[in-house]
């Protein structure tokens, strides 16, 4: 029964804006398994099931991730996901525990599964390593999936509903489920486990579902049929939304019917809008929403299942982009053994290890075949490409990879400045440190503010206790990014931002007062951002980011923000308000 009166609960929102819909609930399958001792005549047969249930669980994944391959000329985050939970149902050492632990105690295979997922979760989690911690939550989805199949449970069918309104109310939702669920279009999800870095969150972005994660008691204070509000600009959930919640929403309608015009500040210099890419759904709500190209394509995600791409796959897709955007900048691959374990030995600190511009220089082959497929597929569409170094520490990594990357394009008869540029990913301290002499020898520069901040702060980012921490807002961030664009400035190169700062009001603000005019950001949010953009006078931002960076303290600082950026959204004429932000105190 529906309750009558108004409950808010909070989250992490994934996306932008609002909507109205209502509750399904979705039963998660976690029930406990049964328990049941068998004689030595019965394991026999039960190890057998056990391995036909692993069978059906791995092909299944497979179905889906195949799914996801046939709809996407670009392979992204969420059939990693799913190849990550093959690979696990199949890891013959979760099988030999289970069936060490059915023997040795004499129990059926749903019970022995229970055990070691148990065992190996708690392993994870006492490990302190971030990144088996995030393992933990694969354990858990992948033992519920096996479990279900042992005990022939299945994923309750959805009928014929209106899938369109529907908000689904989960515990949590497993890649299997989650891809039916959002090949129905649904409206949303809201789910009390997750984090926006966890699986459902990357499908969630994928398809562009909006969705709310972490909300806890979701299940027990809402039913089937209940009114919703999903407020993500305010991390909210409001069930029987009353007049004062629905402002958001009504002020939200009619930005899908923005247009695709290029934006532009109040005093008409012009800023490029570019999207984040990579996976399909993501180029095509790019084109929807008027991206004026891709910023950044992530082209790691072409990987499947730890096996490098073809070069006919990764021809295919670079043309397809080319043919597709005005502009293409595509980040070679940024690999490391956190994102591919097939690729050797799993490292206690990913981010920190043998990765991207390090793993060129010990395996160069991988990256020769990448630049002959990018130079190539240039050539072949007969446009400009951005090829774009990740984890670039100094002159000397940038020039062993431009070194390799002339000798390739000399060969297919191709030139730098005519068929590509070759641009560096600003995130390391190491660059900042020597961003005049890069600046000299790139084409361009790209700036990583999420990578760029876990380094210069040493905040793990994938770490939710240290989320507060890792706010670009800080001073010393300020005065970094400050730096690359002055940089980029006296050199007389293009400096785009493709971090999640260029996607929030304030970071926008701040660097078009640094001196960007471009900024890379998820297609979902390239309306909005639009829009936004055209309330600020480039006057304003210029200001803004002069009083910010005289700030040294972080509090002090944000508040300030918090402050003064609603005033350029607030709808107060159309002229700029540098008289009101001049009576904001930075103090």
């Amino acid at each position: 029964m529906t309750a009558p009166w108004r409950v808010a609960l909070t989250g992490q929102p994934i996306g932008i804006g609002a909507l109205r819909g209502r509750a399904r609930r979705l039963d998660s399958g976690d029930r406990e398994a049964s328990h049941r001792h068998l004689n030595t005549v019965d394991l026999g047969p039960e190890i057998q099931r056990f391995d036909r249930a692993v069978d059906v669980v791995a092909h299944e994944l497979q179905m889906a991730a195949q799914e996801i391959a046939n709809r996407s000329g670009l392979t992204g985050e969420a059939a990693e996901v799913l190849q990550a939970h093959i690979t696990l149902v199949r890891d013959p050492e979760l099988r030999g525990r289970v069936v060490s632990l059915m023997r040795s105690q004499g129990i059926n295979a749903s019970w022995a599964v229970d055990q070691v997922l148990d065992q190996v979760g708690q392993e994870f989690h006492d490990a302190g390593v971030p990144y088996l911690a995030e393992r933990q939550v694969d354990i858990v989805q992948v033992g519920r999936r096996l479990v279900a199949q042992l005990e022939r449970r299945s994923v309750p069918p959805m009928e014929s509903e209106d899938f369109e309104s529907m908000i689904v109310v989960a515990d949590d939702l497993g890649p299997h489920q989650a891809l039916e669920l959002l090949d129905q279009g649904i409206a949303a999800i809201v789910v009390q486990s997750g984090s926006p870095t966890s699986h459902l969150a990357l499908l969630c972005r994928a398809f562009d579902c909006p969705a709310l994660m972490g909300v806890d008691g979701a299940l027990n204070l809402l039913a089937d049929g209940d009114d919703l509000l999903l407020d993500l600009d305010r991390s909210l959930l409001v069930r029987n939304p009353e007049s004062t919640d629905l402002e958001p929403l009504q002020t939200r309608q009619g930005i899908s019917d923005l247009g695709s015009e290029a934006p532009q500040s109040l005093c008409g210099e012009a800023i490029t809008l570019l999207a984040n890419v990579d996976v399909r759904q993501a180029l095509d709500l790019a084109e929807a929403q008027g991206a004026q190209g891709v910023g950044l394509f992530r082209s790691e995600f072409l990987w499947r299942d730890g096996k490098e791409p073809s070069e006919g796959l990764q021809c295919e897709t670079y043309e397809l982009l080319l043919q597709r955007m005005p502009s293409v900048t595509v980040r070679t691959f940024d690999l490391g053994s956190d994102k591919m374990p097939s690729l050797g030995r799993r490292e206690a600190n990913p981010a920190l290890g043998l990765r991207a511009l390090r793993r060129y220089q010990r395996e160069p082959l991988v990256f020769e075949r990448q630049v002959r497929c990018l130079v190539a597929s240039a050539r072949s569409a007969g446009k400009r490409l951005g090829i774009l170094l990740p984890m670039v520490d100094g002159l000397d990594s940038f020039r062993w990879a431009k070194t390799r990357i002339e000798s390739i394009a000399n060969q297919l008869g191709c030139q730098r400045g005519q068929h590509y540029q070759l641009g560096v990913m600003i995130e390391l301290p190491a660059a900042i440190f020597h961003i005049d002499e890069l600046a000299a020898v790139a084409d361009f520069f790209c700036l990583g503010s999420n990578d760029l901040v876990q380094y210069l702060l040493a905040v793990d980012r994938e770490n939710p206790e240290l989320s507060e921490a890792a706010d670009p807002r800080h001073p010393a961030v300020l005065a970094a990014i400050h730096h690359v664009y002055d940089a980029a400035r006296k050199a007389g190169i293009d400096c785009t931002c493709c971090g999640d700062f260029a996607a929030t009001e304030a970071g926008a603000v701040l660097l078009l007062g640094f001196g960007a005019r471009r900024l890379s950001l998820p297609p979902a949010e390239l309306q909005e951002m639009n829009r936004f953009l055209k309330n600020v006078a480039m006057k304003d931002a210029e200001m803004i980011a002069e009083q910010a960076l005289a700030i040294p303290d972080r509090r002090r600082l944000q508040n300030y923000l918090d402050q003064v950026i609603p005033t350029l959204d607030s709808g107060r004429g159309r002229r700029g308000f540098e008289g009101d932000l001049r009576g904001i105190s930075p103090e």
